[in-house]
């Protein structure tokens, strides 16, 4: 049984870029860590054992620092070309069932068809709360954003229920 739903058009407003950067910059941490750090600390061994102290300078910047950059320019450009695409200008429904979400982006003149996605609540990895926006993170599956600006105070009410009574320690509040 639907007992709600939420419907909008993406803007661009609606990324936060703010958010992205941080979780490029610093949400990646444990991914590689154990690899850089051996890479690190042989290059800090030899380097000390060479007494070339610039080495530990130039792989820090290039274990670390130059591929978060580089990740940060590719996904601030996919951003820039994804805003502008025809795809992001398709509406979009939230349906919220007992058991799980469905999104749904609706048809438009350009594309015929609807594209619709069943995240069952039992896969919520966390409910990122911020400023502008309510996401509900599925791990590898994706995630369900919903803008703020689009929510009236009936579907607000409900989301806050639904994150109070199953999700309530899976909440993230952000002040992004």
């Amino acid at each position: 049984m639907k007992y709600f739903s939420v419907s909008f058009l993406h803007e661009k407003e609606d990324t936060n870029k703010k958010a992205i950067l941080i979780s490029i910059l610093f949400g990646d941490v444990k991914k590689n860590l154990s690899v850089n750090l051996f890479i690190l600390c042989s290059f800090i061994a030899f380097s000390f054992f060479m007494k070339q102290y610039e080495l530990i300078y130039y792989a820090f910047v290039s274990l670390i620092v130059i591929p978060r950059l580089v990740n940060a320019i590719t996904v601030f450009s996919q951003i820039k070309s994804s805003n502008e695409l025809y795809m992001m200008k398709r509406p979009i429904r939230v349906d919220f069932y007992g058991d799980h979400i469905v999104h749904i982006m609706g048809s438009t003149e350009r594309f015929k068809g609807s594209f619709e996605r069943h995240f069952p609540f039992s896969d919520v990895k966390a409910v990122i709360d911020s400023k502008l926006s309510l996401a509900f993170d599925f791990g590898e599956k994706g995630s369900v954003l919903i803008p703020k600006r689009v929510l009236t105070a009936e579907s607000s009410q409900m989301i806050n229920n639904l994150i109070e009574n199953l999700f309530k320690n899976k909440l993230v509040k952000v002040d992004i």
